[in-house]
């Protein structure tokens, strides 16, 4: 049996595209960047390598992801899940190009940024709403390459999270785990 790599998702200026092959999504993606819209894309990598910590076991199938995004792209506050098993999943996410604004709420926490909802990520939040982020038991941080290399965010089962990007263009690989 030959198994293909699933096609892209791509959004573009908030948006999802429908994607019928890789050239189709290539011609997308360089047509979104010569109008200078806003996208974001994510693709199944099987061949990068995972930080050393990182189990191998229980891997989510076509969870090795690879997003490349530009401008103040973000796909909302949400919980990983793997869709077919309804089954929420640890993820981590390593950081080598471009910027990322990180929102991080623990599962309980929901009034905050209710999911769904059509709240605007705060790009620069007032003390008052970091300080409720913190006093929830979240967290908001910036994540982005050092000079060492990628910075990588864990973010455990059921934990909500929200990652704006801030720069011309980010690239970030990650993988999810039962």
């Amino acid at each position: 049996m030959l198994l293909t790599k699933p096609l892209p998702n791509i959004d573009i200026e908030g948006k999802k595209v429908e994607v019928k092959s890789w050239s189709k999504a290539k011609a997308i993606l360089s047509e979104a960047e010569e109008e200078n819209k806003s996208f974001w894309c994510t693709f199944v990598d099987n061949s990068f390598k995972h930080p050393s910590w990182w189990p191998l076991d229980k891997a989510v199938p076509t969870y090795n992801q690879v997003i490349v995004s530009s401008k103040a792209t973000d796909i909302g506050i949400h919980t990983d899940v793997y869709k077919p098993k309804k089954a929420e999943v640890h993820t981590y996410l390593s950081c080598h190009h471009g910027l990322k604004h990180v929102i991080l709420l623990p599962p309980k926490e929901t009034e905050l940024f209710p999911e769904g909802g059509k709240t605007p990520f705060p790009l620069r939040p007032s003390k008052d709403l970091v300080q409720q982020i913190i006093t929830a038991g979240g967290y908001y941080f910036d994540l982005g390459p050092s000079h060492d290399g990628p910075l990588t965010l864990y973010v455990p089962k059921s934990w909500r999270h929200w990652l704006l990007n801030d720069a011309e263009w980010s690239v970030m690989i990650g993988a999810s785990r039962f």
